[in-house]
């Protein structure tokens, strides 16, 4: 559900700006400097964009170190659950075993 919240919004993003950018973009008439001033100002644009992509990549990848720690601790777990599990048997096994009478 976040996901395609995130979705929306970034959709929303996109549209605002190809909005903005088609209301500030300069005519066939207009003068050199106003090109001039639409180019500065995509550049600009660019470079914001350039800044939210490597923050969202610096986040995927805390994310994803996270993810692995918390797959490492999981299969760590799950290895100490196997063993608990194998020593309770263990454990059942002798508990039967001395319980049995021994032949005389």
């Amino acid at each position: 559900y976040n996901a395609l919240q995130d979705q929306q919004k970034i959709l929303e993003k996109e549209a605002s700006i190809l909005s903005s950018i088609h209301d500030r973009c300069p005519g066939e008439n207009a003068t050199r400097e106003a090109k001039v001033q639409f180019g500065a100002s995509i550049d600009s644009f660019l470079h914001g964009v350039q800044q939210s992509v490597n923050k969202s990549q610096a986040k995927l990848e805390r994310e994803a170190a996270i993810k692995a720690e918390f797959e490492q601790r999981h299969d760590r777990l799950v290895e100490l659950q196997q063993k608990y599990a194998n020593l309770v048997q263990a454990y059942k096994a002798e508990c039967q075993a001395a319980e049995r009478p021994e032949p005389e």
